[in-house]
């Protein structure tokens, strides 16, 4: 859907949530965090326009 990636920027709360979270949550984490950064609306996201 989009040529490019979107920036995003992560601040300490949500790095230190992050890690808190088991292994296994935080890949999966990562893994949709690339998906979202080259398109917010990706059915595995399960996003809705507002």
């Amino acid at each position: 859907m989009y040529e490019k990636q979107v920036d995003v920027a992560f601040d300490e709360d949500f790095t230190k949530d992050v890690l808190r979270l088991p292994g296994n949550v935080q890949t999966k984490l990562a893994d949709l965090l690339v998906v979202a950064r080259w398109n917010i609306f990706d059915p595995r996201l399960h996003t809705k326009r507002l």
